[in-house]
């Protein structure tokens, strides 16, 4: 479902329903919903990189409040706002549940990251 997602992302399509992921296709997400307030950022971590194949992921911040980085070849052509998107989607369920209530969510393509690694940024 992700996948069908980016792709329309990807060409622009409009889409007028929200992504949902299911337990068996994201099983650390009940995980997150039990877990202990110091464990919620190894969860949102763990949600994220479930959505993203071979991103890196980093994830700072404790009690409900979040800052996520994310890294991959899927924002590759897209515009910061669909970045943002595609990691809200991941962790939709959390912030409407108000397990997760602030998150900042930075996203780089490779290129972008080695560029900002290079400018001492990130």
């Amino acid at each position: 479902m992700l996948d069908e997602f980016l792709v329309n992302l990807k060409e622009r399509k409009r889409t007028s329903h929200f992504l949902h992921i299911s337990e068996e296709e994201h099983p650390v997400g009940g995980q997150l919903m039990g877990a202990e307030p110091e464990q919620f950022a190894l969860g949102a971590m763990k949600l994220v990189e479930a959505g993203f194949d071979g991103a890196a992921v980093a994830v700072e911040g404790g009690g409900d409040r979040f800052q996520i980085r994310v890294i991959s070849t899927a924002f590759d052509g897209l515009m910061p706002v669909k970045k943002q998107q595609l990691v809200y989607a991941t962790i939709n369920e959390q912030i409407q549940s108000n397990t997760i209530h602030a998150v900042q969510i930075i996203t780089y393509t490779p290129a972008e990251w080695e560029k900002a690694q290079k400018m001492g940024i990130g």
